[in-house]
């Protein structure tokens, strides 16, 4: 079957140009001196001024695993989990400006003949390609593996950079899952805990939870007592969770969701959370 997926994504721009944030540099403008100054340091002035490029351009990133189970197991088993084999992995982002492919790519070759010799320019000049419109820097196996960081690595690495309209995307990964992104693969995954959050979010995140999860990871819910049976089973249902912030006008607010085995399962979880509300509730009216 499929493998299982983490995905993690960030809308900056919505974040920045909500009233929320806009408030609360108002309110400390010591957070906004810090932040302008980190901008402004040389190498990232210097990076601007040769790409175009800005920090402030920055609009969404995300970020993805997939092979979550195969991590798990290998955590259990103590073994090293091979990224490639075992798991893969995707850095996306969306820059809110159009951007020279072409100078960003030159200047990526350039840097690489810098730090890494001519051999390494060569090696990426010749497996430059094409696809889906996007401009892309593969890295071959028997290159990687020369670089100690890489060298158990059994697959190819790949940057890549798309513009579209006033947008500019890229992708930084396991070359199948740049190439996923590019296709537009990368929106097609349906998440059951992300579906359950508000729909106008910009922060939000899903880990898939195994089914023996808990179980390997030696856990206890004390099965054996009666009182948290009810509890240990309504846990171990849950197959995914998913977690969101949204940032308002005047708050930001933090929301969960699960995805669970069964109906059974996720009755029983409604169920507590329903009974722990109350309690809550109840502690709140007696304190008044």
């Amino acid at each position: 079957g499929p493998k299982s997926q983490f995905t993690a994504r960030v809308d900056v721009k919505g974040i920045v140009e909500s009233g929320f944030v806009k408030a609360l540099l108002q309110k400390y403008p010591e957070i906004a001196e810090g932040i302008d100054e980190n901008l402004s340091n040389g190498d990232l002035a210097e990076f601007t001024e040769i790409t175009g490029i800005s920090p402030e351009d920055l609009a969404e990133v995300g970020f993805s695993v997939t092979g979550i189970d195969a991590l798990f197991d290998a955590a259990q088993s103590g073994e090293e989990p091979e990224l490639g084999k075992d798991f893969d992995f995707v850095v996306a982002f969306r820059l809110a400006e159009k951007v020279d492919v072409k100078k960003l790519t030159k200047l990526i070759l350039d840097s690489a003949e810098e730090e890494e010799g001519a051999e390494m320019r060569e090696a990426l000049e010749k497996n430059m390609a094409t696809f889906k419109g996007a401009t892309l820097l593969n890295m071959p196996r028997e290159l990687l593996k020369k670089e100690p960081s890489f060298s158990g690595l059994d697959a190819e690495l790949s940057v890549g950079f798309r513009s579209v309209g006033e947008n500019t995307y890229g992708a930084l990964g396991i070359t199948s899952e740049v190439k996923r992104f590019f296709s537009g693969g990368g929106g097609k995954r349906v998440s059951k805990a992300l579906e359950g959050l508000p729909e106008k979010r910009q922060v939000d995140l899903a880990l898939p939870i195994p089914p023996d999860f808990f179980e390997e990871a030696g856990i206890d819910f004390g099965d054996d007592n009666p009182i948290f049976a009810g509890l240990a089973n309504a846990v171990k249902g849950i197959r995914e969770v998913g977690y969101g912030l949204s940032f308002g006008d005047k708050a930001m607010d933090a929301t969960s969701a699960v995805s669970c085995a069964d109906a059974q399962s996720a009755l029983a979880l409604w169920t507590i959370a329903q009974a722990g509300l109350g309690m809550a509730q109840l502690a709140t009216a007696g304190d008044e």
